[in-house]
């Protein structure tokens, strides 16, 4: 009798323990890399589903692999597919990766948020400096960390600006884009800031990082042949409520409104249900590692 995929597909539920070091530092930082977090077989058999999904869901025009040589694109973006495809749902759902940041953010139960398939082309210009959490719906508490894997080898993993999450939101112009890479710029050469990336990365490598981690990505070089190939899961802390963001005087409330909206919540609400599925919950008797 033939399998199914998911019958075939490899599991991802065995554990990647950090130590209290890894963890202390992600606390420090804002951001960690992490080496091998899922093996490059592993990564192999959920790529080509990973790929067959974006193309299948891709609005944007061009091919996967079409060099984007007039560099109006950053990269390819296509948004939860979890929704709509069994196969990258086994792979976005990895109790593997939850716990992971389960632990980096010290709590018991994680949720997702999203996830984003981010498919650099040839040619692809550089994602500016931004903070994630400006764009995602207003939470209390703001416990949100994001994962960033490549499905191909990589020549550099993202840049991150270290110990800048405490300060929160820094009131960067909204958006990614030539306004936000001068203004980071400039609060690197006011604070003098350390920045740091990972170096080159294989497939199964990680990088988490808090979602108020100013960062950044180079450009994909038109030499280099192939796409960049990134799969991105957004985790956050179980037991969150949603926060008014016009009572709470934020940025782009119509835009964090509008994001509420997409979730089905509204101010007051606990930030759950279907639309952000529990992925990990630690057992009683588990300590944290």
């Amino acid at each position: 009798m033939e399998l199914s995929s998911l019958e075939t597909l490899p599991d991802l539920a065995g554990e990647y323990p950090l130590s209290a070091e890894q963890i202390a530092e992600f606390g420090r930082d804002g951001h960690i890399g992490l080496r091998a977090v899922a093996s490059t077989d592993e990564v192999a058999a959920y790529r080509t589903r990973i790929r067959d999904a974006v193309a299948r869901y891709n609005t944007q025009t061009g091919s996967l692999d079409e060099p984007d040589q007039s560099g109006a694109r950053a990269f390819i973006q296509v948004e939860n597919l979890w929704e709509r495809d069994d196969d990258v749902r086994r792979f976005v759902f990895a109790s593997r990766f939850a716990k992971i940041a389960a632990d980096l953010m010290g709590v018991d139960r994680v949720r997702l948020l999203y996830d984003q398939a981010l498919f650099k082309q040839s040619g692809g210009k550089p994602t500016d400096w931004h903070q994630d959490g400006v764009f995602f719906p207003a939470l209390d508490p703001v416990k949100i960390v994001s994962m960033w894997m490549p499905l191909v080898p990589v020549r550099r993993s993202l840049s991150f600006m270290s110990g800048i999450h405490t300060r929160g939101d820094l009131q960067a112009p909204y958006g990614i884009d030539e306004r936000t890479e001068e203004f980071f710029n400039q609060f690197l050469a006011e604070t003098g800031a350390r920045v740091r990336h990972y170096g080159a990365m294989a497939p199964g490598d990680v990088t988490f990082h808090d979602c108020w981690t100013p960062h950044r990505a180079v450009a994909h070089a038109s030499e280099e042949p192939t796409t960049r190939e990134v799969m991105t899961m957004i985790y956050f802390a179980d037991g969150a409520h949603v926060v008014d963001p016009r009572a709470a005087g934020l940025r782009e409330a119509e835009a964090i409104e509008d994001e509420m909206a997409t979730f089905g919540w509204q101010a007051g609400d606990l930030a759950e249900g279907p639309v952000a599925p529990l992925l990990y919950e630690r057992p009683l008797e588990s300590p944290q590692s």
